[in-house]
């Protein structure tokens, strides 16, 4: 995202813009809203909400699905693959006092996503060496540093990162 769609993003959580598209997307003022709620509210009002635009694929039209989700399974806690919960409530719906909380971290997931994007070069798998050699360009940071935090994300030790092992490691060093 660039300098204006972040200054954007941070003018929607801040105000009445926030409570006002809560209130759009939860229709039946029951206070929660699903995933799905939210990704056909993005991708519907973008030309009413200009700074959900950066969440459309640009080659589908539709809302990236991976930030979406991955927003989703921070505020209510999932964390898939069959376990359980690891705070948070368990119904799946986002509740109204986690709304701004949510779509923070939506921006923030769709902005590691693009980062991931760039640096997995379509395979949706980063390398090692694909780290080493395009992270650079977002951080100044030593070869070695990077191979370090590479090798801490890489939890399983397969040689490759996935987005959730890349994403996971980046908010825990950003929320440290």
């Amino acid at each position: 995202m660039d300098a204006d769609a972040i200054t954007a993003a941070k003018a929607l959580l801040e105000g009445p813009a926030c409570k006002e598209i809560f209130d759009k997307i939860d229709f039946n003022g029951n206070n929660l809203v699903s995933t799905a709620e939210v990704d056909k509210f993005i991708s519907e009002s973008t030309a009413d909400y200009p700074p959900f635009a950066p969440l459309i694929d640009e080659g589908t039209g539709k809302t990236k699905s991976m930030p979406l989700i991955r927003a989703w399974a921070h505020i209510t806690g999932y964390v898939g693959g069959g376990r359980p919960y690891t705070e948070g409530h368990k119904d799946g719906f986002i509740h109204a006092c986690e709304f701004k909380r949510y779509i923070h971290y939506l921006f923030l997931y769709n902005e590691l996503f693009s980062v991931f994007e760039d640096v997995a070069e379509g395979d949706k798998r980063v390398s090692k060496e694909e780290f080493v050699a395009t992270v650079p360009q977002y951080l100044d940071h030593e070869p070695e540093r990077l191979g370090k935090a590479f090798d801490a994300m890489d939890a399983n030790g397969g040689g490759f990162v996935l987005f959730d092992e890349f994403a996971r490691y980046i908010i825990a060093h950003m929320e440290a």
